[in-house]
């Protein structure tokens, strides 16, 4: 499920962008990458739009204002190790962020690979409607990003299996402003021999700016099997190595095993001589359920 309903489906072919800014469709089920990306001609995976060494001939380079829709069905194409996986390339603008969320009406569903979705050097993208699940590291990581949004996601069951990793449902390292809020993390780690890991609903380190986290729900964010030893505090949020100007900034810099609904299970991870953040903040609304 995800965190809310999407609209009534509208009329063939609804876009919402402004301008010049242009409209692409991905529908897994129906879709060919060899399609223009278009409503009555959509692409089948992100491949026309993934940053990748080697470019499909159709490949197109996003730029501000546009929306990616998202049609039914599941999403399992992997490129460059994601389902999306897009690194080094041009972003939206304050007043046109790029958009990729589900079709109005449509429940989209990433399934498997290393990641969901992987977004990195770049800024200015709203990230919402997808249900990301069984993916073998993090859902979505966000690495060296600024002003991302990411809202009405189900992030749940990612895992690094038997091998070293953080399955975390959201990662985001060195990056700026971030927000994420309205979604659902649940069960983001299944390790049966890994020692010393975790599984975390949202990881946020080395990063500065706004971290805006709210409204969102954590579920069951460490698992573990008979006879194994997992590092102790699976959290609903997590931070650690948070750097830069702080002072005045909004944010958390919480963690803490989210244990059973309405107990405790936030703990205040403060790095050394930083200032400026509170656990009393931005925290109305998030749930933890045991």
């Amino acid at each position: 499920f995800l965190v809310k309903a999407v609209v009534t489906p509208p009329g063939p072919g609804f876009c919402e962008a402004q301008g010049s800014a242009r409209c692409f469709y991905i529908d897994p089920v129906n879709g060919s990458d060899t399609n223009p990306g278009t409503f009555v001609s959509p692409w089948q995976s992100f491949s026309n739009i993934s940053t990748q060494a080697t470019k499909p001939a159709g490949w197109k380079a996003l730029l501000p204002g546009d929306y990616v829709y998202l049609m039914d069905g599941v999403f399992n194409k992997a490129v460059g190790g994601a389902i999306f996986n897009y690194l080094s390339a041009p972003g939206g603008t304050a007043a046109n962020p790029i958009r990729i969320k589900a079709y109005p009406g449509a429940k989209p569903i990433f399934d498997g690979t290393g990641h969901g979705i992987n977004i990195g050097f770049t800024s200015w993208f709203e990230i919402s409607d997808i249900e990301i699940r069984n993916a073998s590291s993090t859902g979505i990581e966000g690495d060296t990003t600024d002003d991302i949004t990411y809202y009405n996601l189900f992030v749940h069951d990612n895992t690094s299996g038997a091998t070293a990793g953080n399955p975390t449902g959201i990662m985001v390292r060195n990056s700026g402003n971030t927000t994420i809020h309205d979604s659902v993390f649940q069960d983001n780690v299944e390790i049966p021999v890994y020692k010393q890991t975790r599984g975390d609903g949202i990881h946020i380190f080395d990063s500065t700016g706004d971290i805006l986290v709210y409204n969102n729900t954590f579920s069951n964010t460490k698992k573990t099997q008979p006879g194994t030893y997992i590092f102790p505090t699976g959290s609903g949020i997590v931070t650690s190595g948070l750097k830069g100007e702080l002072a005045g900034a909004q944010g958390t810099v919480i963690g803490g095993p989210s244990v059973q609904q309405y107990d405790t299970f936030w703990q205040i991870n403060y790095d050394d001589g930083k200032s400026g953040w509170s656990a009393a903040s931005d925290l109305s609304g998030s749930l933890a359920i045991g």
